[in-house]
């Protein structure tokens, strides 16, 4: 099987980051969504506005994380920003 282009390997690698948390950050935002009086529909399009912006400014760095699981770093660090 031939290699993947770049930019196809870049985008199937960011559906799998996407796949991996879209549930917990679903569940933080519909809550957050809930406390201003939002609906889920809201909750859903907040969170497809926030993997958008995550992948043209991907700026998460583990270093600066106060977490020492990674997974919970990339939540708080979506969640905030």
């Amino acid at each position: 099987m031939p290699p993947l282009p770049h930019n196809l390997l870049a985008v199937a690698a960011f559906n799998a980051f996407c796949f991996r948390f879209e549930e917990p950050l679903k569940k933080i935002i519909e809550k957050t969504c809930r406390s201003f009086g939002l609906t889920k529909e809201d909750a859903i399009e907040i969170l497809d506005l926030t993997f958008r912006r995550f992948w043209q400014y991907p700026k998460y760095d583990a270093k600066k994380s106060c977490v020492s699981n990674i997974d919970k770093g990339i939540i708080i660090y979506l969640s905030i920003g």
